[in-house]
C-alpha cells in the first residue's frame, strides 16, 4: 500500500535528482567544447514508477549540449516539485495528528 508520505519522498528524491543534475548543468554551460564534441554533455534524468507507488530515478543520461534557459527552467521546476512534496507530507502529518486526536477525545468522551 502506497502512503501519501512515501509518495511524496520519492517525489522530492527525484526532484532532488532533476535540480542536481540541472545545477551542475548551469554550472558548467561555459566549460566549452573539444573536438569530441561538449566538455560538460547535457544531463537528463531518467524517472519510472516505483513497484511501491511513487517515483523512482532509474538513471542520468548524458548528451547533448547544455541549454542555459532549459536547465534554469528545470531548476525552477525541479524546486516546486519539491515544494509540492514538502507541504503533502505536513498535510498527512497534520492528518495524522488529527485522527491521533480525535481518537484520544472520543475514548475520553465514551468513558465519562
Amino acid at each position: 500500500m502506497t502512503t501519501p508520505i512515501g509518495t511524496a519522498v520519492s517525489g522530492i528524491g527525484a526532484a532532488n535528482a532533476w535540480l542536481n543534475a540541472a545545477a551542475d548543468d548551469v554550472a558548467n554551460a561555459n566549460d566549452g567544447t573539444s573536438p569530441n564534441g561538449p566538455i560538460h554533455p547535457a544531463q537528463h534524468v531518467q524517472t519510472a514508477p516505483a513497484p511501491s507507488g511513487g517515483v523512482a530515478v532509474t538513471g542520468v543520461v548524458r548528451g547533448g549540449d547544455v541549454d542555459l534557459v532549459q536547465g534554469m527552467t528545470e531548476m525552477i521546476v525541479a524546486e516546486r516539485s519539491i515544494q509540492a512534496n514538502a507541504v503533502t507530507i505536513e498535510r498527512s502529518v497534520e492528518a495524522f495528528n488529527s485522527l491521533l486526536s480525535a481518537g484520544d477525545e472520543s475514548s475520553i468522551e465514551t468513558s465519562a
